[in-house]
């Protein structure tokens, strides 16, 4: 057999260091003494927390009336509230309007031609929330 060479026995004597360190490490276990006494001074009060599976969806702004685009390319911002993102966003009709951008919980409606349209949003869970946009015909002034 051949005789190693200084160059061979450095990466072996490493190893054998390396798994002896390993080893003797897992002897005991981490110290966790003072994380248990902090959770035992501390306990967690469920009351000071909102459950999140009592959460519901919406669509802002609420309010019907504010959901109005009036002319053909006009924009309404709406943004998600509630509900366990990601979330997506769609239309029922795309010949009425699209989302012309949406960036997780806010998306940017367009009006491309009159007639009430209604807008989706579905959530991680897939529950679905939508809105009607009113979008009446134009009236020259």
């Amino acid at each position: 057999m051949k005789n190693l060479t200084y160059r061979h026995k450095l990466p072996v004597v490493f190893g054998i260091c390396l798994i002896a360190a390993m080893l003797a490490s897992c002897e005991e276990g981490p110290d966790t003494s003072a994380v248990t006494s902090w959770f035992a001074e501390n306990p967690y009060n469920t009351s000071l927390h909102q459950d999140l599976s009592t959460v519901t969806l919406t669509i802002n702004p609420t309010d019907l009336g504010t959901k109005v685009v009036t002319y053909d390319g006009g924009t309404i911002v709406l943004t998600a509230a509630g509900g366990t993102p990601p979330y997506s966003w769609s239309v029922q009709d795309v010949g009425l309007g699209t989302i012309l951008r949406s960036r997780g919980y806010y998306a940017v409606y367009q009006r491309n031609a009159p007639g009430d349209n209604g807008v989706i949003l579905r959530d991680k869970n897939r529950t679905e929330v939508f809105c009607i946009i009113s979008q009446p015909e134009e009236t020259e002034e």
